[in-house]
């Protein structure tokens, strides 16, 4: 099971949004079978720097995911957003992994530890 977590900073219009989202949604889905993806777009009054027109993915995954995956997945997403609202400049699209064991994870109040 993956999560992707998406928080940005776009200048976009509900429908945009909504289009954003469901191609967004394809490219996780066509990298990870299992998946959660999630956004969330801030308003620009409430980002400073370089965070304005930016998006950062947060990406929940299991320990041994390969390194293969994880280029297919950045690229991917990358290549998602430029086609869907341009090339906003460096340091625009940005991948944080966070990698997940059974101390580390939890469903419905529940360690994972804890229910195997």
């Amino acid at each position: 099971m993956v999560t992707v977590l998406g928080i940005a900073s776009l200048d976009l219009t509900k429908t945009q949004q909504k289009g954003l989202v469901k191609e967004l949604g394809k490219t996780v889905d066509a990298v990870f079978d299992k998946n959660t993806f999630m956004l969330r777009n801030l308003p620009h009054e409430n980002c400073a720097g370089i965070a304005k027109d930016q998006i950062t993915f947060f990406i929940s995954v299991d320990e041994d995911i390969n390194i293969d995956t994880k280029r297919n997945i950045v690229k991917s997403l990358n290549e998602t957003m430029v086609k869907a609202i341009g090339y906003k400049g460096d340091k625009k699209v940005i991948a944080i992994f966070r990698y997940r064991d059974d101390l580390g994870y939890s469903e419905n109040g529940k360690l994972i530890a804890d229910i195997k």
